[in-house]
């Protein structure tokens, strides 16, 4: 189960059942953009994000070294997460030009941002959904 935000849904989900491991979003995106990154020579900045209605989850990798994440709220735009992603790499300097993007989510929220990254759909087998399968599987480790 996923859930977001509100701090009692967490102590509902464990009196039920009990037996359930709460797993912070931030750090699957963070866990993910670390591994992705590590099969990466150069120190381009490597982003793992899942996008959709419900905002946007981001983490970016450099070098084997996390550089940045973030969360965009729902209400956001496409431009908005692209903005921000943007946003981080020119501030530490990186190229935009060399960054990869792995995303999961829903792939309209992703159109138009192959004008400054380039884009790799994180696991196309399991994008059905929102894309939630490739991050649930994430999240089992």
């Amino acid at each position: 189960m996923v859930t977001s935000g509100n701090d009692s849904w967490a102590r509902h989900v464990s009196a039920v059942f009990p037996q359930a491991q709460m797993t912070s979003m931030a750090a699957v995106m963070a866990h993910e953009a670390l591994r992705l990154s590590q099969s990466k020579t150069e120190e381009a900045w490597v982003f793992r994000v899942h996008i959709g209605a419900q905002g946007m989850h981001a983490a970016a990798a450099a070098g084997k070294v996390l550089q940045w994440e973030q969360l965009v709220p729902a209400g956001c735009t496409s431009e908005d997460a692209l903005y921000a992603m943007v946003n981080a790499c020119h501030r530490s300097g990186a190229d935009v030009k060399d960054a990869l993007v792995f995303w999961s989510g829903e792939g309209q929220w992703t159109q138009g941002w192959n004008r400054f990254v380039t884009l790799s759909e994180a696991n196309p087998k399991e994008a059905g959904g929102g894309g939630w399968g490739v991050v649930l599987n994430l999240m089992r480790g």
